[in-house]
């Protein structure tokens, strides 16, 4: 894990990304506005995972079965990024990645894509930026 953080922390000073890491997060800034979202960093086994909290059940203007479904259809049309209702009834983005075979740039592709996903889904479920 500490591979990661460190090539995170790389490619923001290499890169001049107006990213910022406090531990195992890392908050993505998407646009000179403020619009951000905060990127969790985890190991499993041989995998990375990249997740984005986008709202809680609760916060979402529509039933739980609505947003299943609606989940469910992004599912099927997005080849990156993950949609889920999490143990804690959160709607959560998440990238899963080979250890073995991530590099640098598909590194930073994961990250950018899984934030404007999750920023850009927030804003349709709730029709706000809380994170």
């Amino acid at each position: 894990m500490e591979e990661l953080l460190s090539w995170i922390d790389d490619l923001v000073a290499v890169e001049r990304l107006p990213w910022r890491r406090k531990g195992r997060r890392v908050r993505i800034s998407l646009s000179r506005d403020g619009r951000s979202q905060i990127v969790h960093l985890a190991r499993q086994r041989d995998r990375y995972v990249l997740s984005s909290v986008i709202a809680h059940v609760s916060a979402v203007n529509e039933d739980r079965r609505s947003l299943a479904y609606r989940l469910w259809r992004r599912n099927a049309l997005k080849a990156v990024v993950t949609f889920l209702i999490d143990h804690r009834e959160r709607v959560v983005g998440r990238i899963e990645q080979p250890i073995e075979s991530l590099h640098d740039k598909e590194l930073k592709f994961y990250l950018e894509t899984l934030a404007r996903e999750c920023d850009r889904l927030e804003y349709i479920l709730t029709g706000a930026d809380t994170r």
